[in-house]
């Protein structure tokens, strides 16, 4: 298991498509989070390529995220816990990533999914 200390300072952090927590590091490595285990190293930065340009093109599809519609995935900063989870799963209601409360397969009036919905636990 990777430790988040060990890999330089945190550049961004942000929920990807599949539901795992995905941390971009200023030593050019990325880390992801699932909600089953803890961090655990995705990629490096290639020798050839240097840092300062792998930090840049980081951060220029950072925000490509945050000038799309799906802008909500830069505010997640943690991931709920698997014993919320269940309790969602079998609960009429579910807390959406922004904090409203909707249906567990719905999305809130900001169109924020439900957190089994941006899991794809739903």
């Amino acid at each position: 298991m990777a430790k988040l200390s060990a890999h330089g300072t945190e550049l961004f952090r942000y929920l990807e498509i599949d539901g795992r927590l995905r941390s971009v590091r200023s030593d050019g490595t990325i880390l992801v989070r699932s909600v089953y285990r803890g961090w655990k190293l995705r990629a490096r930065k290639k020798p050839e390529i240097p840092l300062e340009e792998w930090i840049k093109r980081k951060l220029e599809a950072r925000d490509k995220v945050l000038a799309s519609e799906e802008a909500w995935r830069m505010q997640v900063k943690s991931l709920p816990s698997m014993k919320t989870l269940e309790r969602w799963q079998f609960d009429s209601v579910c807390e959406a990533v922004d904090g409203c409360t909707v249906e567990p397969d719905g999305t809130c009036p900001h169109g924020t999914p439900s957190w089994l919905r941006a899991l794809r636990l739903i």
